[in-house]
């Protein structure tokens, strides 16, 4: 009898035991985050278990604990704060998980996913409700040029398509909406007034950007092309033209002049009307104006301006002698003898890239040469017949100025320059050229900017030319994230950022 009760007393001590780890797995499972875990979600089923075999009364408490963990992950104010704070990933995450331990645990309790999708689903509401006005606010509202509520649905729409398959097709609709809206818009104006291209242009502009964000550029182009472009003449399209660029160049609306100069990448109509407006202003300021004028500024050094009107003396002169080439007629135009003089200039030059300060003539006819190739092959991509000088898309005073500082010609080395190039005077092409000089002298090249859109863009308006001279492999165009991912993944060159914050609180 004694050693049945002895046993009896062991088995219940080894059971507490065993409910005790296993109440203490559950706990360490249900720490913030740490369901996501395929292997912790198994561990909570299997220590589920383990509690209904050895202690029922320890099990049916943690149950309830359990029960009140999951639905916290469900709260509407988690979802609200998630969907503020845009984290659909983890909002995403927690819905995944919450399924997933609806499977698992099905043979203890039903875990009733009807609150999260309730609390999703109200907040998508009011998202498609918000996204409703912008895309039907007429040109006059004076919130007409917002697209927040537009942009933030365009990414919810694949995150979230698990709550609702709807998704898509709601997304699909809303282009279609714009797209009418737009269009509803067109014919109410007279389109043979050149005071009506103002409100024109606006109302492409918004339109472009909802289209951009839904992902129906394609048929908003189209709608263009087909409804709008087709039926208005040269002159009100010139005066359209003008319009955009004036919007591009408006530094006070930064939204909007974004995608004005977006539209006017996409059109090749406004395209050649921006250029060639584009090059009287810019061909106005010559690179003297520009060197000399008050807003030139620099900061920690005195630029040698002897150097970098000599580059510039030489870049105009090799410039000007292979454009009147161009313009004259392009079939004739001395490709194969530039491209030899770009390899045996760039050739040159790499001994001394570090500091090419004393090297400034040699540098403007590179630059000359390279510009000359790139206006070339824009020409004849474009296919041009009837050129002139403002048709030719070309570098001007403004830009080579802001080049050659980054190449630090008036400086005594090639380190740590930062150049300031106000909207609408082609930061663009400073870059593109740049980095093709970059490149011809051996560096390895990134170009990063704010928008993969923008970045895209800019990459692609200079891809022939980085093939055409040899360093497409040396250039990379990125957005802020790309890079990002780029020098972490990279593991070498990574900045010591703290000290780096340090150093500047310091002065």
């Amino acid at each position: 009898h004694d050693l049945v009760e002895q046993s009896k007393r062991a088995k219940e001590r080894a059971d507490r035991d065993i409910a005790e780890r296993a109440c203490l797995g559950i706990e360490n499972v249900l720490v913030e985050g740490k369901l996501a875990s395929e292997d912790n979600q198994k561990s909570l089923v299997t220590d589920l278990k383990t509690l209904k075999e050895t202690d029922p009364i320890k099990y049916s408490k943690q149950i309830d604990v359990v029960k009140k963990k999951l639905e916290s992950m469900q709260e509407s104010d988690y979802v609200r704060n998630c969907f503020d704070k845009k984290l659909d990933i983890e909002l995403s995450a927690t819905y995944e998980t919450l399924n997933a331990l609806k499977t698992q645990l099905w043979c203890h309790f039903d875990v009733d996913l009807k609150l999260i999708e309730q609390a999703v689903r109200m907040q998508l509401d009011d998202l498609k409700t918000n996204v409703q006005l912008e895309v039907d606010r007429q040109h006059l509202h004076p919130r007409y040029s917002e697209l927040e509520s537009t942009r933030r649905f365009a990414g919810v729409v694949t995150t979230f398509s698990i709550f609702s398959s709807q998704l898509p097709k709601i997304k699909a609709k809303f282009a279609l909406d714009a797209r009418e809206n737009m269009l509803t818009q067109f014919r109410k104006l007279d389109l043979s007034s050149d005071n009506n291209m103002t409100i024109l242009s606006k109302i492409i502009v918004k339109n472009w950007g909802v289209s951009r964000e839904l992902g129906s550029s394609k048929e908003f182009k189209g709608e263009i092309q087909n409804k709008l472009l087709k039926k208005i003449g040269d002159a009100q399209r010139s005066v359209l033209g003008q319009a955009l660029q004036k919007m591009q160049s408006d530094e006070s609306t930064s939204e909007m002049s974004k995608l004005a100069s977006e539209v006017i990448a996409e059109f090749p109509e406004f395209t050649s009307i921006a250029r060639e407006l584009y090059n009287k202003k810019a061909g106005s300021v010559t690179f003297k104006n520009a060197l000399d004028h008050p807003d030139f500024k620099t900061e920690g050094e005195d630029l040698d301006k002897k150097a970098l009107m000599m580059a510039f003396t030489t870049f105009d002169e090799t410039y000007t002698k292979y454009v009147e080439e161009i313009v004259s007629s392009y079939h004739t135009y001395s490709q194969d003898k530039v491209l030899k003089s770009i390899t045996k200039l760039s050739a040159l030059l790499q001994g001394c890239r570090t500091s090419l300060q004393n090297e400034a003539k040699e540098v403007g006819e590179l630059l000359g040469l390279v510009s000359a190739q790139w206006s070339f092959l824009t020409a004849r991509k474009e296919g041009c017949t009837d050129l002139k000088r403002t048709d030719v898309m070309q570098p001007h005073g403004t830009q080579i100025l802001g080049i050659l500082c980054l190449l630090g010609l008036g400086s005594p080395a090639l380190a740590d320059r930062l150049v300031q190039i106000g909207t609408g005077e082609g930061k663009s092409i400073s870059l593109g050229m740049t980095s093709v000089l970059l490149a011809l002298l051996g560096f390895s090249v990134d170009v990063v900017c704010y928008s993969r859109y923008l970045s895209e863009r800019d990459y692609d308006t200079f891809r022939d030319l980085f093939h055409n001279v040899g360093v497409s492999h040396r250039i990379h165009y990125h957005d802020i994230n790309q890079l990002t991912s780029k020098v972490m993944q990279g593991g070498t060159n990574m900045p010591n950022a703290r000290a780096a914050f340090l150093a500047l609180l310091k002065g």
